[in-house]
């Protein structure tokens, strides 16, 4: 078990040169604690198993040299995200 809600990927990134892949490893611990609004403490109440993260990471390096050889991608944009891309601006 390591630090959960992300705490330990920060924690990680934090022993890393700055570069994407540390601001990534930072994202889910500033959006969980962002969303929790400062009501809990994470890593001290939330844990997550090793393979867990294993996982995750595998899963995004994956992904990012999918993206990375392929050059190019195709997002599919839920339809009250495309109006307001398509609505002229004030």
């Amino acid at each position: 078990m390591v630090k959960g809600g992300g705490l330990a990927l920060k924690e990680i990134s934090e022993k890393l040169e700055k570069n994407v892949l540390t601001d990534m490893l930072q994202a889910p611990y500033e959006k969980i604690k962002e969303n929790a609004g400062g009501k809990i403490k994470i890593g001290k109440d939330i844990i997550d198993p090793v393979k867990c993260i294993i996982v995750a990471l595998e899963n995004a390096c994956s992904v990012a040299s999918t993206f990375i050889t392929v050059g190019s991608t195709i997002a599919i944009r839920k339809p009250d995200e495309l109006g307001e891309l398509l609505s002229p601006k004030e």
